[in-house]
């Protein structure tokens, strides 16, 4: 076992790939904040599986646009737009902590089906270009 701190690719993927289960369970439940927050833990797991296969030391950002951004330079082909990584990215605090809610001004039925699945979609095609490219 290496460095302690240090995951493989493969293990950053295999995460991804949990978080992505996690956020398909939390949708047939209808718990859509889940599926969003959970979708965040996909696309920032997923990039960390692509850095770490460039030989990439992982930042310790949950900053989706920072990440991918990083990926880019290291040739992965992405077409995603930033608002969207900007706004899923400000989700990751949002669903987790009221405070963060209310100074972002999201109130709590923001999360409906609708944004979810949007947010899921983005999860899955970023998940999945990810693993093509590794």
């Amino acid at each position: 076992m290496g460095d302690p701190f240090n995951a493989t690719s493969s293990e950053w993927l295999e995460t991804a790939w949990s978080n992505f289960e996690r956020a398909c369970r939390a949708i047939k439940s209808e718990d859509y904040a889940q599926v969003v927050f959970y979708a965040h833990q996909t696309v920032e797991t997923a990039i960390k599986a692509y850095l770490t296969s460039k030989g990439y030391k992982v930042l310790h950002t949950h900053d989706l646009k920072v990440l991918v951004e990083e990926a880019i330079k290291l040739s992965l082909k992405i077409d995603i737009k930033s608002r969207d990584l900007e706004e899923l990215s400000m989700h990751y605090f949002a669903t987790r902590y009221p405070d963060a809610r209310r100074r972002l001004k999201i109130p709590k039925e923001y999360y409906t089906r609708k944004v979810a699945l949007k947010f899921l979609n983005l999860a899955y095609k970023i998940l999945t270009l990810v693993e093509e490219e590794l």
